[in-house]
């Protein structure tokens, strides 16, 4: 299950999930922008891709933070890192981790707060 962050004007959660580069959600004047996906029981989390729109680069940093239960408080699995053009930013984790929940936070950092994500990738 995803949750919507907390206001989109443009897209859903969905787009940022359905590996088009072209589509995305778009947060309504929210920054930093939150997404996050529970799964019914843990799963191994290996690496995490992110992607924004074109026309907002430079000027993103994203982070992932997951939880291993459903009670247990989220912590930092990819340190921020900044998005700065077209190809998708992809971080590999040292060690795999097992997890119920995983977010993806992402902030602009440069000209409006609408934060622009078109792709975000859980392997």
């Amino acid at each position: 299950m995803v949750s919507e962050p907390s206001a989109l004007d443009i897209g859903t959660s969905a787009l940022v999930f359905d590996r088009d580069a072209a589509t995305l959600a778009r947060s309504a004047n929210v920054n930093p922008a939150e997404f996050t996906v529970e799964f019914r029981e843990p799963v191994p989390l290996a690496g995490f891709g992110f992607q924004a729109s074109a026309a907002a680069a430079p000027g993103h940093e994203w982070r992932v933070e997951a939880a291993a239960g459903t009670g247990d408080a989220f912590r930092v699995v990819v340190p921020a890192r900044a998005w700065a053009g077209e190809a998708e930013d992809f971080a590999a984790l040292k060690a795999p981790v097992r997890a119920t929940r995983v977010r993806l936070v992402v902030k602009r950092l440069t000209g409006d707060g609408y934060v622009h994500v078109n792709e975000w990738r859980i392997d």
